[in-house]
């Protein structure tokens, strides 16, 4: 089913890089610096891979959101041009692997295109895509399947021979609500277990193990 796709999107975090403690490090700062009650690693993992909008308003007075995300950004942007957010020890071979077949790949993120391609280039990884779709790029982002759709649609391709890889069950109901079919890998936020539990067929312990299915 799956050598029948030509082509093959991304998510970021989590997904193709080893950004979730990185991440969760922003978070516990942010809500330092604000003074407000840390809810803890695991609440604030099952927010991601959504927008920050949705992961802070159930934990931030709503006064206060506008204040939390500009704080977060620059505390990760930080990090981030620091060099701390690295790729999976994986990613590259992957990548240069379903570029060598002939694949079609790109990225949806909830993240920023702009802060996204300023971390692909600096890690060299951005040659291997063809479009990008970031927060910036939709009014509804994922679990709507809006993300997916204009990806599929700029590249000129039929969703049904797309897949889209994550880390996320936000990930999987996008793909779901896209018509697209959807491959989890438990390298962020989300377990074995608990992608079982949401009805997902194909779970991937590493990015490496694609290579079975293209």
């Amino acid at each position: 089913m799956l050598k029948k796709k030509t082509t093959i999107l991304f998510d970021v975090d989590g997904t193709l890089f080893d950004s979730i403690p990185t991440i969760l490090e922003s978070f516990r700062e942010m809500f330092k610096k604000l003074k407000e009650k840390y809810p803890g690693d695991e609440a604030i993992k099952s927010f991601l891979g959504s927008d920050l909008d949705n992961t802070l308003k159930g934990f931030i007075p709503k006064e206060k959101i506008p204040l939390a995300k500009q704080t977060y950004r620059k505390i990760y942007l930080t990090k981030q041009d620091a060099g701390i957010v690295p790729l999976f020890p994986d990613t590259v071979e992957v990548l240069e692997y379903l570029k060598e077949n002939h694949y079609q790949l790109g990225i949806v993120t909830t993240k920023t295109r702009q802060s996204a391609s300023v971390l692909f280039e600096d890690h060299n990884i951005s040659h291997f895509f063809e479009i990008m779709i970031g927060a910036e790029d939709v009014t509804n982002r994922k679990p709507h399947p809006d993300p997916l759709l204009k990806a599929a649609k700029d590249l000129n391709v039929d969703v049904r021979n797309t897949v889209y890889i994550g880390d996320a069950i936000m990930d999987k109901q996008a793909s779901n609500k896209a018509g697209m079919d959807f491959i989890a890998v438990t390298t962020g936020s989300v377990s074995k277990e608990a992608f079982q539990k949401a009805g997902q067929k194909i779970i991937l312990p590493e990015l490496i193990n694609l290579k079975e299915f293209f």
